[in-house]
């Protein structure tokens, strides 16, 4: 954990400030308190030495802007915003949990239904951004948070940007992580929603495999191995990978944006593939249920009519000794 900036303790307008629990880029999180409802949340302070540029103030507002529009179950969700001392902050509700990338240290996960589930609600909160034309451009698993529950939550917004508005960057600037990047946008073209597409298929890559599609040296070789370099299949380094999800991230990774699955097409694969698992799990289950010795219709006829024999001698039995 990063040495704490002097930020706990600290009273904001309606909030209190706690410990350091993130710290990474351009942001530090802390655990904090909502006074008025006294209820627990996450507070993250956007910092940068030796100082808040107007570039990075407008990346500020613009993540905050966007965040206070969206409201999904697989989101995290933005409820106040700031600035402390010239340190602008966003208010989030906290999720007791871990991040994906914290889950992926141990290898990929494991098994394919866990995987399936996982991957399907991020598809689902992926879905309804690009639904509001939103593209995230920081897809990674770092900014995924799983909590108790089958809880799954897309976090960190901040290199996010409405979609067909001019990016708040510089020509040939690398926002985000350049392993998820897309070819089109680590080249400096334009690029929309569908390189969010290209970043869910690396991490949906990393999840079943555990690796990267590609490892380059420096920069420059990420930079020709994402642009020309077609990965091996995931069904190499995954026996229990279905054909059709192999398959979904392979077009994923296309190459070319137009060629490329959308999101929307990702989410309903996904969903598809959970609920193809669920009944073949029910039907397993009541094949089991239903394992027991099988009686024939002409055995039960059988049964039948030797029953009725052993009635009638039954009855010839008591008749006779009545008479006796």
């Amino acid at each position: 954990m990063e040495k704490d900036p002097g930020l706990s303790g600290t009273h904001l307008d309606g909030y209190v400030v706690g410990e350091l629990i993130g710290h990474g880029g351009m942001g530090a999180i802390y655990k904090g308190r909502q006074t008025r409802l006294g209820r627990e949340v996450a507070i993250k302070f956007l910092l940068k030495l030796p100082g808040f540029t107007p570039m990075l103030s407008d990346r500020f507002r613009k993540e905050t802007k966007i965040h206070m529009q969206l409201s999904h179950p697989n989101l995290v969700k933005l409820l106040d915003a700031g600035i402390y001392l010239g340190f602008p902050y966003i208010v989030m509700e906290l999720i007791e949990g871990v991040s994906l990338q914290s889950s992926l240290g141990s290898g990929p996960l494991s098994p394919m239904s866990t995987l399936l589930a996982v991957a399907d609600l991020i598809a689902q909160g992926l879905d309804y951004l690009a639904g509001q034309g939103v593209q995230h451009r920081d897809i990674k698993p770092a900014n995924v948070i799983l909590g108790p529950g089958k809880i799954v939550k897309i976090c960190d917004f901040g290199l996010a940007h409405m979609d067909g508005r001019t990016p708040l960057t510089t020509p040939g600037s690398l926002l985000g992580s350049l392993p998820y990047m897309a070819p089109e946008f680590i080249r400096g073209e334009a690029h929309d929603l569908s390189s969010d597409a290209y970043s869910f298929g690396v991490l949906l890559y990393r999840m079943a495999t555990g690796s990267l599609p590609y490892v380059g040296r420096d920069v420059p070789h990420w930079v020709e191995l994402i642009a020309e370099q077609v990965p091996p299949s995931v069904s190499e380094a995954r026996s229990d990978a279905t054909p059709e999800f192999a398959d979904l991230v392979a077009r994923l990774l296309e190459k070319k944006p137009e060629n490329r699955a959308t999101i929307n097409q990702a989410s309903e694969t996904l969903s598809y593939l959970v609920d193809k698992g669920r009944v073949s799990r029910s039907q397993r289950a009541s094949a089991f249920q239903n394992s027991g010795p099988r009686v024939s219709t002409r055995d039960s006829i059988l049964v039948a009519g030797l029953s009725l024999v052993l009635a009638l001698f039954a009855v010839i039995a008591f008749l006779t000794m009545y008479r006796s």
